[in-house]
């Protein structure tokens, strides 16, 4: 295995320790959450080397979560991939790193029976007739907009100009997408890690020495 193939390995087994870290628990009220306006970064640093891993709701990042219905919508989920591909996560001011690898999946809820069933209630005491005029104004769309709970989730590798221990990195994401209010992020490396809250007025996370 090349040097370079090596370290990828070892930031990728850096990286899936991170979610079940300490560090990610205090950065992360709830990170097992589906919950509009927040999203998740996870970062491991090794040297010059950065692995990002990205999750949000496709409401942050293109205003709905359905599988798009117009050609608006389909080219705003065109749109969001592209900036989500070809744009570093993080970066150092003066933008010093380069994607070398990046992936961009959209993920589309599905609709849950139960919750359906749920919804509707007990309808021992209705007719078929009744039911049916009863809840005639529902259609599949709006079942399915209620259930479904489609994410972006994204990797991405970074190669940068210098060393990534002590720097303070910048997001974009609040510039480029009105929904995402808070940002849960997380980072390890080999000698230590942390987190944060990332904001509107705060977009940037700190890599301790």
């Amino acid at each position: 295995m090349s040097t370079r193939n090596r370290s990828g390995a070892h930031l990728a087994l850096m990286l899936g320790l991170l979610t079940t870290s300490a560090a990610f628990a205090a950065a992360a009220s709830n990170p097992g959450a589906h919950e509009h306006g927040k999203a998740r970064l996870e970062v491991a640093i090794e040297g010059r080397t950065a692995i990002i891993r990205f999750e949000s709701p496709a409401m942050n990042l293109v205003g709905f979560e359905h599988d798009p219905r117009t050609p608006e919508q389909r080219q705003a989920i065109t749109d969001a991939t592209g900036h989500l591909e070809h744009h570093a996560l993080l970066d150092r001011s003066g933008d010093t790193c380069a994607i070398t690898d990046s992936r961009v999946e959209r993920l589309a809820g599905r609709a849950d029976p139960e919750t359906h069933q749920a919804d509707h209630g007990d309808h021992g005491d209705h007719g078929e007739q009744d039911h049916h005029e009863a809840h005639s104004h529902h259609d599949d769309d709006d079942h399915a907009e209620a259930s479904s709970h489609s994410e972006f989730h994204v990797m991405q590798t970074l190669a940068c100009d210098e060393p990534l221990a002590g720097q303070t990195l910048t997001t974009g994401l609040f510039t480029e997408f009105a929904g995402i209010e808070v940002i849960e992020a997380a980072w390890v490396s080999g000698s230590g890690q942390g987190g944060a809250s990332l904001t509107t007025d705060r977009p940037t996370l700190t890599l301790s020495r």
